[in-house]
């Protein structure tokens, strides 16, 4: 293995697509990605070193598996040139049988996104919030959050949940809340996203029908780095590290609150 993997994904063929670095560890995915046979082993032939058909840079970009064909859809990522950063709109393909990457023929995304978040939705459509803008948006080139969340359709590309305008992302732009959210499907089919910083770092359900819409149904009861991982477990359980390395269990199945259970810490 020649870069290292800062993003990875398991494909329906069984083998590992990666990317992040190029093909001498140092960061940035404009051209190089790998493709890893793990029954093949580590060595030889087992690790195949790819270029893109493009520079769009993936690093820090979000990725799904699209159920309609079985390829992986690629979201946004860094503008890199010439200033990295700031976010791009580009969305590419990996194609599973030819293991190329190339634009994605559905185009690209309304918003532009450096470290979102994406999610497969229980219709076959994919969810994709937050992220860092391109900096287009403010007075002073600074790089903001995208407020407005998009879905990803197979069969007509993305469109702009414009009724689900996420509150702490489009009113904290000194705050790193567009930072990967927090955001889970729960078992009703519900979107229930969580802040990643500690401070304000409410949570919204969002439901993705048509035009979309948003409620606040609580808060985080814990400060958080907005590193620190929370991970789904089980059908409506999400695990949770704060700031001084205690657990917390959030209970995602009611729509209107989250509960939250602090177990014997580890």
């Amino acid at each position: 293995m020649k870069g290292i993997p800062i993003h990875t994904m398991l494909l329906p063929d069984g083998k590992i697509l990666s990317y992040g670095t190029d093909d001498k560890g140092k960061q940035g995915a404009e051209l190089y990605y790998q493709v890893w046979n793990w029954n093949q082993g580590i060595n030889g032939n087992a690790h195949k070193l790819r270029k893109k058909e493009n520079e769009a840079d993936l690093f820090c970009s979000t990725l799904n598996i699209d159920p309609s064909n079985g390829n992986v859809i690629i979201m946004g990522g860094d503008v890199r040139k010439p200033k990295s950063g700031f976010g791009i709109n580009a969305v590419l393909e990996y194609d599973v049988k030819t293991e190329t990457i190339h634009n994605h023929p559905m185009g690209n995304m309304q918003y532009t996104r450096w470290y979102a978040t994406s999610i497969n939705l229980p219709n076959g459509e994919i969810f994709v919030i937050g992220g860092a803008d391109d900096g287009s948006n403010s007075e002073n080139g600074k790089k903001n959050g995208s407020p407005f969340p998009e879905v990803y359709s197979p069969d007509t590309g993305f469109r702009v949940l414009t009724n689900a305008k996420v509150p702490n992302i489009a009113n904290n732009p000194d705050e790193t809340h567009w930072w990967y959210p927090y955001s889970y499907v729960n078992s009703k089919g519900d979107i229930i996203v969580m802040g990643p910083k500690g401070k304000n770092a409410d949570i919204y359900r969002i439901r993705y029908e048509g035009k979309g819409s948003i409620s606040r149904i609580g808060t985080k009861p814990f400060m958080a780095h907005s590193r620190t991982p929370c991970i789904m477990f089980r059908i409506d359980k999400v695990v949770c590290l704060d700031d001084k390395g205690n657990l917390w269990v959030a209970d995602i199945s009611d729509s209107s609150k989250v509960g939250w259970d602090k177990p014997n810490n580890i």
